[in-house]
């Protein structure tokens, strides 16, 4: 139920789907301490982030990793 502040690498936008969830800041330090002070600013819904989190099993991941390999090698 924590929240997160990161920068829009890999796959973070796609988790950090809402700004619900965290805060998506800039690569430097004053974007990083600004987002860190929004962050202890806000009050946080802790269930929904809580919740979000438990839906990214290793399972799903796995099956959506099964579902991209499966699609590539079916076009090749």
């Amino acid at each position: 139920g924590t929240p997160v502040v990161a920068t829009p690498v890999n796959g973070i936008p796609e988790i950090l789907d809402s700004d619900d969830l965290g805060i998506i800041v800039e690569r430097s330090p004053e974007a990083f301490a600004l987002g860190i002070k929004q962050a202890f600013d806000r009050n946080w819904d802790r269930e929904r982030i809580a919740a979000k989190g438990q839906q990214r099993t290793w399972e799903k991941v796995a099956e959506e990793v099964h579902d991209l390999f499966a699609t590539v090698l079916s076009h090749g």
